[in-house]
Order: structure tokens, then sequence, then C-alpha cells
């Protein structure tokens, strides 16, 4: 997940970077069919971070 986009009309869209798919850059999808799929692993999620960069 890259993003979170929160339009005017009160819908919210996650963007994502998916290397698994050909066209994966910046694939924008809806909220609830995120958390949808998210919670089918069990909200699992690794956050990776580098402080030193």
């Amino acid at each position: 997940m890259t993003g979170i986009d929160c339009e005017s009309d009160g819908s919210v869209n996650i963007i994502l970077n998916d290397s698994g798919t050909p066209n994966g850059q910046a694939s924008v999808i809806d909220y609830y069919d995120f958390m949808n799929a998210w919670q089918d692993y069990g909200n699992f999620v690794i956050v990776a971070d580098n402080p030193f960069v």
C-alpha cells in the first residue's frame, strides 16, 4: 500500500504497487474491497523501515 485517496464525495480508495501484476503500479482499489480482501488473510501486515536512509 502506497497511499490512501479520500475523494470529495466521501469515497476512499487504496493505492497499491503490486509487483505480481503486469500493470500493478499505482493500482487503485476501493476501500471496502481492500478491507474485505485483507480480512481474508487475518489483517496480516509487514512494515519495512530503514531509518538510516
